[in-house]
């Protein structure tokens, strides 16, 4: 054996044979490293811009009108209360059909806020035309408005699938950015007893009214649903808000109900109106 191994011709097999494994070693791994580099290098997500732009009395309630039609998203929107004058816009003569009744500048007041433009630029994936994340599209808009200079800031509050658009700051009457939370932070009561959902929701504008001092009216809302519907939960020391969302899943059925909660400010009346939508996408 020692012999055999040791004459030249075995030798030069053995070396024909290592330098056959060398090259076959030697071509596999940089295929195997340029399959690497080619995975590593793999382009990212493809995304683009999706432009939202308007002109409103109301302009961040607008913009997330067009975000809960596009997406089918439920974002819910409370509005601070209007005080500094520059955020009010007087409409009398233009509204008022009874100008007529009254002396040259005696009509009682129509005042609205006065709004103005926002424009908003958000990314969507190119595959889907769709946002990566709606938290994260709500949040840059409210970032985008707050920094606008239009009436009040806004904070954004997760709720399951709801987004709640709260205020937390407005001008007072010199001008000067102060707090101010939503009514709908209060805390509210209401005993345990069967009631239609109409009759729910009644109770929750009262009771939020009684503890504010501040009248909440019901506006335009789903009435046959909420009529139709039975509740017998109470609350005890909730806030208005969770109340309200409770009330609106229990409806029992397919729709996404959001609501926009918009305040008067005009001489004499100073309320809130609630108002309940449902929430359908526009393909």
């Amino acid at each position: 054996m020692y012999a055999d191994l040791n004459s030249s011709s075995t030798l030069c097999s053995l070396a024909r044979w290592m330098v056959l494994c060398m090259v076959i070693i030697g071509c596999a791994i940089p295929k195997s490293f340029a399959v690497r580099r080619k995975s590593s290098s793999m382009p990212s997500q493809v995304v683009s811009k999706a432009h939202l732009s308007v002109e409103d009395g109301r302009p961040l309630a607008k913009a997330i009108e067009l975000l809960e039609s596009r997406y089918g998203w439920v974002i819910t929107y409370d509005d601070p209360r209007y005080i500094h004058n520059s955020e009010i816009a007087d409409v009398t003569l233009r509204v008022r059909r009874d100008l007529d009744k009254y002396k040259p500048g005696e009509a009682p007041k129509v005042l609205v806020p006065k709004g103005g433009a926002l424009t908003f630029d958000y990314d969507v994936r190119s595959d889907t035309n769709q946002p990566s994340g709606r938290r994260a599209v709500v949040q840059e808009l409210l970032a985008t408005y707050n920094r606008s200079g239009l009436a009040g800031r806004f904070r954004l509050e997760k709720n399951g699938p709801i987004l709640h658009v709260i205020p937390m700051a407005i001008k007072n009457s010199h001008g000067q950015l102060m707090p101010q939370e939503s009514i709908l932070e209060t805390r509210i009561s209401l005993t345990a007893k069967e009631r239609t959902g109409m009759e729910k929701l009644e109770r929750i504008c009262s009771a939020t009214s009684q503890a504010t001092k501040i009248r909440v009216g019901i506006g335009i809302v789903p009435e046959n649903w909420l009529s139709r519907h039975r509740d017998s939960k109470g609350a005890t020391r909730q806030r208005a808000r969770d109340v309200l969302v409770s009330l609106l899943e229990s409806l029992g059925n397919s729709a996404k109900w959001s609501w926009q909660l918009f305040y008067d400010p005009s001489p004499g009346l100073q309320v809130y109106v609630l108002n309940i939508h449902p929430v359908i996408k526009h393909e």
